[in-house]
């Protein structure tokens, strides 16, 4: 087979992959105004995969496929909304096949024709886009130009890696072109400007970084024409070098020069690189006093950028006082923000190019000196938003990879103080917690200062965080859904402290397991799962997961804590005694999967010794083969039980379900037991019996209790046949005759009794309780409002069929305080 026959047909069998996918999200995006072709499709993605692939070996066939492909699907007739977005659709399309095939195309792989084109396609874009879909005239077309106009410039940057000269010089040109003072054409300017921002500056050759060099002087926004609205373009092209500069500054440790220079190129020519950087900088230096405040906005991320890729001495000798007119700046609040972001990109490059080779007391000077600023500002109240609260952990994340020590003892600890603003010890919170996650890391949650000789700081840590958490759960106590909304309002009048509630939460089980000896985190989690916030109620959830996740040996707590919290809901709740109910059921289905996650993590550790990857949070190894793990059946066999008297056919279907998977994960630890111990005393125990076995084996309850003989009309009807589709279930969530289920009810708690006499014993102290408070008092019970006994009826009458069998509650019985209502 001819070279020319095999990549046409490699090139269609790609192509028989893309259409039908392209096709879709072409017809999605019609559907959504652009909005499906944003999130990300593993089958399209992996098509991109193989389109860079073959753009390696045979680029010509499949670029020329892909422009058939654009001409053919693009729309042509009707300028309407349908056809705009259609249109748009397949250039976003488009586009980003030409991203992937672009960055895996080597340069010589086209002819100048072809390259040429492309760079028309990108530039026409960049200029015309307004005259081709007006978002005047079409409004709900306004995302997709957007992302069509996003794309180009990521398209635009992937050609200047191979065609640097030849896209910046179009760029000049273009710009060139635009000197007249018109609207629309400084409109064209700013949108070419625009496209420029993703640029990739070569950096490998000594070609390479003198076109770098160039390009940067060349952009300079001083020799701009002298517009009257000429800060727009200043405005621009300090963002653009911001952007195509900032890869270069922010490329990690010992980055600079970055990563992949050739070593055949001397410190001599990457000195000429830096040395006219920095005479560009003090070129760009004056744009930060030009009156206008814009400029100021601008130009002093551009001049951090340029002080730090610029000569190294100038660099050491200009730090401290940029630093200062940074701390001047953090006092505006219109040019907070910005400063924030600046002296974070400025100190990092210090610590991660220069710090090794500096003093020590230096580096802490400068260390001490910006997180003494940070924490003013902070203590202060100026830093009130949360894009700034992010760049402020993003600041102690810095400081924390570079000296842990120092970052604990002078911002951490500082933060989590007890006086701290709540924002303040949210910040630290966060802090902590990106600390640990971090993919370096080698240690398991607060073990990593013992990995850096510093452990004394874990004692203070976890006093701090119980400390924050104690105080959100007692004011947060206050905040549930059984409140008024007076005192909720109350409660939640201060933003803050939701914030700082959700954060500390966001820390269970990473930074701590347990808060102290008497308050246990999984009996005071579960009624944060019907909070009035609901970011709260997310994250109260979360926790409860990721214990199960990774604490083995508190899986059965959780499940306690959350059976309790549901008995604590009076029955007036409902709704949340359903949520409760059904958010044990999925707690329990997901220990059932963390336990075959387990099983064959064990097995492929026997399988082949191995190191173990980091993935940001070990689990602890506190269940060892041989261990036994702790499960209560007959506990939440109660819980079941007690819930299965419910009037509401929603919270008995739960409850039924729940019995069912208890008995399944009862099976599924045995099975695990015995796997684990082969000769293990359990394989020589009576299977035990569970409600669910009680309820599956006893259909004939149905036929002894269906008929009520104390009702005249039903003891007329004593001697009909029973319907042949009755069965148990039916009559628990169909039948409108409430008794018929209380009846037997009745009667399975009879049988249940000599079968599990444990939890029928313990469902029954606690379903005398539940009587007793929509009891009257005048009878005996609880309650004192006669027309909620009137609306309990039902529910009165199941939990007396329940408990008509008389036995006496065991001594000693603490059964949950029922949560308040007001």
């Amino acid at each position: 087979m001819k070279a020319g026959s095999a990549a046409k047909l490699i090139v269609d069998a790609l192509l028989q992959r893309f259409l039908p996918l392209a096709r879709r999200r072409i017809e999605m995006a019609q559907a959504q105004d652009g909005q499906y072709l944003r999130p990300s499709d593993p089958a399209y993605e992996q098509v991109l995969d193989s389109l860079a692939m073959i753009a390696r070996h045979m680029p010509v066939p499949l670029l020329e496929a892909l422009l058939r492909w654009r001409e053919s699907e693009s729309p042509k007739g009707a300028n309407d909304a349908s056809t705009f977005q259609r249109k748009l659709s397949v250039e976003c399309i488009f586009c980003s096949a030409c991203i992937c095939f672009v960055e895996c195309c080597p340069q010589e792989g086209l002819t100048e024709k072809l390259w040429s084109g492309l760079e028309n396609f990108v530039f026409d874009w960049l200029i015309n886009a307004d005259r081709v879909v007006s978002q005047v005239e079409y409004p709900s077309l306004v995302d997709l130009p957007g992302l069509l106009l996003d794309l180009v410039a990521q398209l635009l940057g992937a050609l200047s890696w191979i065609r640097f000269s030849s896209v910046t010089e179009r760029f000049f040109m273009e710009l060139k072109t635009r000197r007249i003072d018109s609207s629309v054409a400084r409109s064209e300017a700013l949108s070419i400007i625009n496209g420029m921002r993703y640029l990739k500056l070569g950096v490998k050759t000594e070609g390479g970084l003198n076109a770098s060099a160039s390009f940067v002087a060349k952009a300079n926004p001083l020799t701009c024409p002298p517009h009257k609205r000429k800060s727009e373009l200043y405005h621009a092209l300090c963002n653009m070098l911001s952007n195509i500069l900032a890869p270069l500054a922010d490329g990690g440790k010992n980055q600079w020069p970055p990563a992949g220079v050739e070593p055949a190129l001397t410190l001599c020519e990457r000195a000429k690189f830096t040395k006219r950087l920095y005479w560009v900088a003090f070129m760009y230096i004056s744009l930060i006093f030009i009156p206008a405040k814009v400029i100021s906005q601008v130009g002093y991320p551009l001049v951090t950028l340029l002080l730090c890729l610029g000569d190294p001495q100038i660099f050491h000798n200009n730090l401290s006082s940029h630093m200062e007119q940074l701390y001047k700046l953090l006092q505006d609040k219109n040019h907070r923000f910005m400063a924030l972001d600046c002296l974070h990109r400025v100190l990092r490059f210090y610590l991660s190019v220069h710090a090794a080779n500096q003093p020590l007391n230096r580096i802490w000077d400068y260390l001490d000196s910006v997180t003494s600023q940070l924490l003013t500002v902070l203590r202060k109240g100026m830093l009130t938003q949360d894009v700034q609260h992010d760049k402020l952990v993003e600041f102690c994340v810095t400081i924390a990879e570079h000296n842990l020590d120092f970052a604990m003892n002078h911002m951490l600890l500082e933060l989590l103080k007890q006086d701290s603003p709540s924002e303040a010890k949210a910040i630290g919170l966060r802090t902590l917690l990106a600390i640990v996650m971090s993919p370096s890391s080698q240690h398991v949650g607060l073990e990593i200062f013992k990995g850096h000789d510093i452990g004394h700081y874990i004692p203070k840590v976890k006093a701090a965080i119980e400390s924050i958490l104690r105080s959100c759960h007692k004011t947060y106590s206050q905040a549930l859904l059984t409140y008024s909304r007076t005192t909720i309002g109350a409660v939640t009048k201060e933003k803050s402290q939701g914030y700082l509630f959700r954060s500390v939460l966001k820390c269970i089980p990473y930074l701590i397991e347990e808060v102290g000896r008497s308050d246990k985190i999984t009996e005071i989690i579960p009624q944060h799962g019907i909070s009035i916030d609901p970011g709260v109620r997310e994250e109260a959830v979360q926790v409860l997961n990721r214990i199960v996740r990774y604490l083995p040996h508190r899986r059965f707590a959780v499940m306690r804590g959350m059976a309790n919290f549901s008995l604590r809901l009076p029955d007036e709740f409902p709704l949340l005694i359903q949520t409760s109910l059904g958010r044990m059921l999925e707690l329990m289905r997901f220990w059932r999967a963390c336990l075959i996650d387990d099983k064959l993590e064990q097995d492929a550790q026997d399988a082949k010794r191995m190191v173990q990857q980091n993935n940001g949070f070990k689990k602890s190894s506190f269940h060892q083969p041989g261990e036994a793990i702790e499960f209560r059946a007959s506990e939440i066999d109660a819980v079941g039980l007690i819930f299965l008297s419910s009037v509401d056919s929603q919270i008995c279907h739960t409850a039924l379900e729940l019995l069912r998977c208890v008995r399944a994960l009862s099976i599924d630890i045995r099975d695990l037991a015995l796997c684990e111990q082969p000769d293990h005393s359990i394989r020589y125990e009576a299977e035990p019996i569970f409600i669910i076995d009680v309820l599956e084996e006893h259909g004939d309850i149905v036929q002894s209790c269906y008929w009520d003989s104390s009702r005249l009309f039903d003891y007329r009807r004593e001697s009909d046949a029973i319907p042949p589709e009755v069965t148990l279930q039916s009559i628990i969530f169909e039948s409108p005759d409430k008794n018929r289920w209380a009846r037997c009810l009745s009667e399975l708690v009879k049988y249940a009794a000599e079968l599990c006499p444990s939890s029928v014993q313990d469902a029954k102290v606690e379903v005398l309780q539940r009587l007793a408070h929509i009891t009257p008092a005048e009878l005996g019970g609880k309650a004192h409002q006669s027309q909620d006994v009137d609306n309990k009826l039902d529910q009165w009458l199941m939990y007396a069929m329940f408990t008509k069998m008389n036995i006496a509650p065991q001594k000693g019985c603490d059964r949950p305080k029922r949560m308040p209502m007001e």
